[in-house]
């Protein structure tokens, strides 16, 4: 029994691993800026099967999150200030808040990479919300931000709206 439960986790996870390199959705909950259509196809149960795509009005505000972080220095506790301000919500109805912008700065999904464990796909342009210069400079931004970077640090931790040299000059300890 031990054996069959080993063959039959190889093969869903091979089989997941198809799903993902052929562009589908493997299923589970979209990220935010998708969303589930049906094109009319079915699985061997005959039930319908969901294609993800981009919702543009959520897509919107991914971009608008990414600028923030990427042109203009704001770091994800104020992009969450900001966003509350302006009345953006979350699909949850709730506010965002600097873990779930932080996530989403890092996920591949928005330059259209689909994931399974550890293999990637190449980027599906069909799915792509952001460009991978955007992507991968904020990728860089928030790994300089980390504490792992203190001695090697470009860009300030802490950026302060008010200062007429944010981004230009600032001291190792900020």
């Amino acid at each position: 029994a031990s054996g069959e439960s080993i063959k039959t986790s190889i093969r869903v996870k091979e089989r997941m691993g198809q799903i993902v390199a052929d562009g589908r959705f493997k299923g589970g909950t979209p990220a935010y800026g998708y969303c589930l259509v049906d094109n009319g196809r079915v699985n061997k149960r005959g039930r319908a099967v969901k294609d993800l795509a981009i919702d543009e009005s959520a897509a919107m505000v991914v971009r608008y999150i990414f600028d923030l972080y990427v042109n203009h220095g704001l770091g994800t506790q104020l992009i969450a200030n900001r966003l509350e301000a302006e009345g953006l919500l979350n699909p949850k109805g709730a506010n965002f808040t600097c873990a779930t912008i932080k996530n989403m700065i890092s996920n591949e999904t928005y330059r259209g990479v689909l994931k399974c464990g550890g293999d990637r796909t190449e980027p599906f342009e069909h799915l792509r919300i952001i460009d991978d210069k955007t992507f991968f400079k904020a990728r860089d931004i928030a790994a300089q931000r980390s504490a792992a970077y203190q001695e090697r640090r470009r860009i300030p931790r802490k950026v302060s709206k008010n200062c007429l040299l944010t981004g230009n000059i600032f001291c190792a300890h900020c």
